[in-house]
């Protein structure tokens, strides 16, 4: 008896199933159930999410400061995982930094940076950076870390 394995990103695209699994997943900190539906569908980490205005898993953990920063690495660890990638729209098309900048979230910061997330792009209306994003939200500790980020960034 043998047993063809046909792997399930060969049949289909991301499902609403998969896509809020993959949301429950990251909510509730379940790192490993994320490792798991990341093998088995790793471009849920560039698929938009549907109820989400456009973002990415990646922009949903960098936002959100209750996310575990193991998460966020899972996501960043990803072949198909784009730091500097923009949501699709409603947010002025912005990258997982300028989402962290604006909530404060310096530990995802942290960890875009070392992942090679450039601070120095601007969302897609070209307004702002994630810099001018912290510091107009008074957030100090993100702003540092943003400012070091862009003398470390190849140009």
């Amino acid at each position: 008896y043998t047993c063809a394995c046909v792997h399930i990103s060969d049949l289909m695209a991301v499902s609403p199933d998969l896509e809020s699994d993959a949301v429950k997943a990251l909510q509730k900190n379940d790192v490993e159930r994320l490792d798991r539906l990341l093998e088995v569908a790793p471009q849920l980490v560039r698929h938009s999410l549907k109820n989400r205005g456009g973002r990415t898993l990646l922009h949903v953990a960098a936002q959100d400061s209750s996310i575990r920063i193991q998460c966020l690495n899972k996501l960043l660890c990803v072949r198909e995982c784009n730091p500097d990638a923009k949501s699709s729209y409603r947010d002025g098309k912005q990258t997982a930094l300028h989402l962290a900048s604006q909530a404060g979230n310096d530990k995802a910061i942290r960890v875009l940076l070392q992942h090679n997330a450039d601070p120095r792009l601007r969302d897609e209306r070209g307004r702002y950076t994630s810099l001018e994003v912290a510091r107009s939200r008074r957030f100090s500790q993100c702003s540092k870390l943003l400012e070091e980020g862009e003398g470390t960034s190849l140009i």
